[in-house]
This record gives C-alpha cells, sequence and structure tokens, in this order.
C-alpha cells in the first residue's frame, strides 16, 4: 500500500532567506569561474575541443587521474542546483578528456589501463557524479555496465585494462603482514536462503 505524504505551506513567504540569496550568488560565481577555467586551460574548437591544454605525450604512467579530476566538480555543482549547462559541460568534458587520454595512451574503450585502484578512483569520481547527475542517460549506463563487466571477466580486453592475469588477482611480496600476502579471486556458490 503506498501512502503520499502531503506538506501543505501555510505562510506566505515575501522574501527568500539570506543564506540562500548567497547560495545562488555563490552558484553564479562558480559557474563563471568554470567558463573562465574552460577558456584558458582547454582547447575550445577544432578536433581537441575540450581537451586540457597539454603536451603531446605523458612524463610517466601517472597523469589521467589528474586530467579527470579537474572538471569533476562540474556535475557536483550541478547537483546542488546549478544550471543545467553545467551538466552538458560536465558530459562534453569527459568525452574530450577520456578522448584525449586515450590518444596518449592511457585509456582503452573509454577505460584508464592497468593501474592502481587508488587512482582509478580519483578518476571516476567524476563519473559516478555525472551518473548521479544524469541517471537515465543511456550512454553512462551502457558505460557503467561495461566497465563493471571488465571486473566480472566479461571482456577479454580486462586483462588489458586491469594489468594482467585474473582481474581480481593482486599478489604482494614481502608483505609485514602474512594474511595480507595474497588475495585471489575464488568462485563462490550462490547459496538460497
Amino acid at each position: 500500500m503506498s501512502h503520499t505524504l502531503k506538506i501543505r505551506a501555510s505562510l506566505p513567504m515575501f522574501a527568500p532567506p539570506a543564506w540562500a540569496v548567497l547560495e545562488r550568488a555563490l552558484f553564479a560565481q562558480l559557474e563563471r569561474a568554470a567558463r573562465i577555467y574552460l577558456e584558458k586551460y582547454t582547447h575550445r574548437d577544432g578536433p581537441r575541443r575540450g581537451e586540457l591544454i597539454w603536451r603531446d605525450e605523458l612524463p610517466g604512467r601517472d597523469g589521467a587521474d589528474d586530467f579527470y579530476e579537474a572538471f569533476y566538480n562540474f556535475p557536483l555543482l550541478y547537483l546542488l542546483g546549478g544550471s543545467d549547462e553545467l551538466l552538458e559541460i560536465a558530459h562534453e568534458e569527459w568525452d574530450a578528456i577520456t578522448r584525449q587520454m586515450t590518444r596518449l595512451g592511457q585509456i582503452h574503450k573509454e577505460y584508464e589501463r592497468g593501474y592502481d585502484q587508488f587512482h582509478q578512483a580519483e578518476s571516476y569520481i567524476y563519473f559516478y557524479l555525472l551518473c548521479l547527475a544524469d541517471p537515465q542517460n543511456p550512454k553512462l549506463i551502457d558505460r557503467a555496465r561495461r566497465f563493471a563487466g571488465f571486473f566480472l571477466n566479461e571482456d577479454p580486453a580486462a586483462d588489458v585494462l586491469l594489468g594482467g592475469g585474473s582481474v581480481f588477482e593482486i599478489v604482494i611480496d614481502k608483505v609485514p603482514r602474512p594474511q595480507f600476502a595474497a588475495v585471489r579471486a575464488v568462485e563462490t556458490p550462490v547459496v538460497d536462503h
């Protein structure tokens, strides 16, 4: 049985509270700052539109997470009450950074290749916030399923993406505490209760 709670406002509000006015002003300033950032640090037209202005190579393995981190606050600001344009920009920037990192060899099938989970998680904060901001977006749903499939061994490319070997296999040499020396994937039977 479904119950709907109805709330009726019985007192008129003639002016919004000061905190709400200040919050809206803050959001407006943050949106202006986002546009300034885009103008100054990203390509604004051509085939590299939205990509960060950067060299044509990375000096080392570290980096893809840093590129994504530059934009993860865009969908967050949208979620807090920013304009719809922020969500559009957030999608455009995700695609641009993914394209850029693919060209630089850090991304394969839109997923960061064989890096530690800590840094991957930093990159994917952006993805999580995009999904939260736009949960019905078919492109995001497809990505989420595909990314999960890499960890469920549903795609042969998972070896390339996740560093080779079994997706869940982690072997650590010379760990001081033996209980953390090895973690291996095991098949767990499903038990009906």
